[in-house]
């Protein structure tokens, strides 16, 4: 990735995270030139239906998923096949979108998602998720998608042995 790129990203993750979280404040959902909304519905219905096939036409061929408290998943089939194992038929998946940037052939798009339990309507996570996206001969594709979720992760126990040394 030529260093243009990376800076161009860097802009606009900035700027995106500036205009939403000003003093702390629940801001407007900012909407500036990216990738079209009907690409990013696209991304979204896939996700919320969980397509298989929509998702896999929906990453670039080297794109990567980076996941929380996971290894990165790299390839749309890895990640169509990661998505089968964490999407349930039980849950209900619902994925938003706050706030959206370009600069050249990237784009960044940012918004929200919550999973429910469709038999109750029980909330049982809530997140956020960021997507970089790359136009390569007039289509869109998304390189990267991190998601993040709200919950606090459990911070790890280390019990010792009372008498227990460093040393032993």
């Amino acid at each position: 990735m030529r260093v243009n790129q990376i800076l161009a990203i860097a802009a606009i993750a900035a700027a995106v995270a500036m205009a939403t979280a000003c003093g702390g404040q629940q801001q407007p959902a900012v909407k500036a030139e990216s990738v079209p909304d009907e690409v990013v519905q696209r991304f979204l219905a896939a996700m919320d239906e969980f397509d298989p096939d929509a998702v896999r036409e929906l990453f670039s061929p080297n794109a990567k998923l980076m996941p929380p408290n996971v290894a990165a998943v790299e390839g749309p089939d890895a990640i169509v096949e990661y998505y089968r194992g964490t999407l349930a038929d039980e849950l209900d998946f619902e994925f938003k979108q706050a706030a959206a940037g370009m600069a050249g052939g990237l784009a960044v798009s940012e918004g929200s998602y919550r999973v429910l339990i469709k038999a109750t309507g029980e909330e049982i996570e809530t997140g956020k998720w960021m997507a970089v996206w790359i136009n390569r001969d007039g289509t869109w594709k998304i390189a990267r998608l991190m998601t993040n979720t709200d919950h606090s992760v459990a911070a790890p126990v280390v019990e010792v042995e009372e008498g227990s040394t460093a040393e032993e």
